[in-house]
């Protein structure tokens, strides 16, 4: 697994991106500022050869060395997917066969939430909040948790929380986001 860092060198203004793989010194990349001969003379003054020595560099050269872990951020698509693998697994209790048709059929369920909900984050909590309330559905519905299948009577099914929903049903969730838009949507009554 690769881990990357910022390194930012104050005094020259220079931006580099550092690799570790498995833990040690895999790579690196100048994002700005100037390369100088100094400055590649020194490199391994400022750049570990170990991930796990990061902070000790940090503490010896305080504000004029910065190091920042660089964080990926996930996309909708493995976000929606990661809520659909959890549901999955604790509803039939294997992970779920998942190939290119399933995918297509969960990229069409991205686009009409984020359509009816507004925006990706809201989409995202209503899918949630679809997932956590499958077991108010029909028991037709209820047994037929397949992407496709979901993707085909989507309109269906929300209309069926709707109805199914009690009034003092909470959002499967304490995040405010979700319970808005699902109650926007009439999925829960507040």
């Amino acid at each position: 697994m690769t881990t990357n860092y910022t390194i930012y060198i104050e005094k020259h203004k220079l931006k580099l991106k550092v690799g570790y793989r498995s833990g040690k010194f895999w790579r690196v990349e100048r994002v700005s500022g100037q390369m100088t001969d100094t400055i590649l003379d020194s490199f391994g003054i400022v750049v570990p050869l170990l991930e796990k020595e990061l902070q000790q560099y940090q503490n010896r050269y305080g504000k004029n060395v910065t190091y920042t872990k660089i964080e990926k951020k996930k996309s909708i698509y493995t976000q929606f997917s990661d809520a659909w693998f959890v549901f999955y697994e604790q509803f039939a209790g294997i992970e779920p066969k998942f190939t290119g048709v399933e995918g297509k059929a969960l990229k069409q369920i991205i686009t009409y939430l984020k359509k009816v909900a507004g925006d990706d984050a809201a989409a995202l909590e209503l899918w949630k909040v679809i997932l956590s309330k499958w077991k108010h559905l029909s028991d037709f519905h209820k047994q037929n948790t397949d992407l496709k299948y979901i993707n085909s009577k989507l309109n269906i099914i929300l209309n069926e929380l709707k109805a199914n929903t009690g009034k003092n049903a909470t959002s499967g969730g304490t995040d405010d986001l979700r319970a808005k838009t699902a109650e926007r949507l009439g999925i829960i009554r507040s």
